[in-house]
């Protein structure tokens, strides 16, 4: 049964600020965190001399000066009207931009398809443990300034290319509030998971109770070490794990009231058993709606071949992607207003230990889908123009999508090619970036052609 409105309504709040262009940093839209509000600060010479004689001026010049200064100062006038007037012209010709409230454009559908494969084994879908749309029935509607963050399988890897992971869970979904509230689900499995990572996973009598159900070991218990609530569905070859955290007060930190969040873990133990037990499916897949309907997700156009062609190494069917549920507001050095969906996806390389460190890869994209294309090309054309924040985009002699083309670098091995088509702002990088932007964006130029084409589609 949903829970009642407004039982846990602290949990969802947040409001998003319009984002200024000049502000702007790489990464998410800046978010202000708001809600659940900690304890009430405390409050605890000479004497003057006579003037001298002054020598007086002829009248005739007197005269003079008076009437030069008014007709000075009437030209002055007319000309400060003159310039007014032409301002007021120019501002009510320019195009009134619609100002509106931000609104909720992403929405997951299933996956279509087979479940991608690691060694073999068929991988589960975190998402589809608790999907987007679920979220009402839990009492957590999504708003726009939520989080979604989420890791998942999109293709095979054969036995003789895996490798084991000793601490990260192959598959991630989590929906987060601005005030980190959220519900985070992980889901491990071997291969990918290596057997001591699957034996730490398991429930553990000492955090308490554990029941049978379906064939799953089932526990449900409240960690007060981390605050937050802890549901574990596991049997050897798999265990899911959800944990529902209460908002940060405002030292960054969980307090206690992240056990109201108990409603919400006890909802969760009977979905979770029905989907591990049905068995793996293909992955959540996004899409956009409202006027951003038909725009492409980030991972949709950003392949694991496309990568590997750039990388030259093995790059796992692994997507790690991160959207906002919402549009956001941006103010850009025109004055004029926008409004965006972003999202990000990486790809890894394969790694012995699937640990980041020797012989690692990464590719990044950040894409933009903006309301109208004039946001677009607003946004492109400040990019590759002007300097911002310290940052002078350089030139960049290919043709790319349908708008200029630009580096910018960012730091010694932080190297972004940026570029356009339609509604769409991308900017894409790989780890170990050439020291020259022009031939680390000539490097790129292959997987920019790839993405450039699948949004154009």
């Amino acid at each position: 049964m949903p829970n009642q409105p407004g039982w846990n309504q602290h949990w969802g709040q947040g409001q998003q600020q319009p984002q200024s262009w000049q502000g702007q940093q790489q990464g998410w839209p800046g978010q202000q965190q708001q809600g659940w509000q900690g304890p009430p600060q405390q409050h605890w010479g000479p004497q003057p001399q006579p003037p001298k004689r002054k020598k007086k001026w002829p009248r005739v010049v007197l005269a003079v000066v008076g009437v030069l200064l008014v007709a000075f100062l009437t030209r002055f006038a007319f000309v400060a009207v003159e310039i007014e007037n032409k301002k007021e012209a120019e501002d009510t010709s320019a195009p009134e931009v619609e100002q509106r409230d931000h609104e909720v454009a992403l929405a997951q559908v299933p996956g279509t398809g087979t479940p991608g494969s690691y060694g073999g084994t068929p991988m589960f879908d975190a998402c589809e443990f608790v999907p987007l749309d679920a979220m009402d029935n839990l009492g957590l509607t999504p708003t726009p300034e939520m989080a979604v963050l989420h890791n998942y399988f999109d293709g095979d890897v054969p036995p003789d290319r895996t490798v084991e992971e000793d601490t990260l869970a192959p598959g991630v979904c989590g929906y987060v509030f601005p005030n980190q509230s959220g519900v985070t689900i992980e889901v491990y499995q071997p291969p990918y998971s290596a057997p001591d990572r699957m034996v730490r996973a398991q429930p553990s009598p000492e955090d308490g109770p554990i029941t049978q159900d379906r064939g799953f070991n089932v526990q449900n218990y409240y960690d007060e070490t981390n605050n937050w609530w802890d549901v574990r569905v596991a049997r050897p070859d798999l265990v899911v794990r959800a944990t529902v955290e209460g908002p940060r007060d405002n030292n960054g930190a969980r307090s206690k009231s992240g056990l109201e969040g108990k409603p919400i873990a006890d909802a969760l133990i009977q979905p979770m058993l029905a989907k591990a037990a049905a068995g793996p499916t293909p992955h959540r897949q996004y899409e956009f709606t409202g006027r951003y309907a038909g725009q492409k997700d980030a991972c949709e156009v950003f392949s694991a071949p496309a990568v590997e062609s750039v990388l030259h190494k093995p790059v796992k069917p692994q997507a790690f992607a991160n959207y906002f549920a919402g549009d956001s507001v941006m103010n850009e050095f025109d004055q004029s207003v926008s409004y965006r969906v972003q999202t990000k996806c990486s790809r890894k390389t394969l790694t012995e230990g699937g640990m980041i460190g020797e012989g690692k890869g990464q590719a990044k994209i950040t894409l933009s889908t903006w309301q109208d294309e004039k946001g677009a090309s607003t946004r492109q054309t400040a990019l590759c123009r002007d300097t911002i924040m310290g940052v002078k985009p350089v030139p960049v002699p290919l043709q790319i999508g349908d708008g200029p083309v630009c580096a910018t670098q960012h730091g010694p091995n932080a190297i972004l090619l940026n570029f356009k088509v339609g509604r769409a702002t991308a900017e894409i990088s790989v780890s170990d970036a050439l020291p020259d932007p022009l031939q680390e964006a000539q490097r790129l130029e292959p997987l920019a052609q790839e993405v450039a084409a699948q949004l154009a589609k």
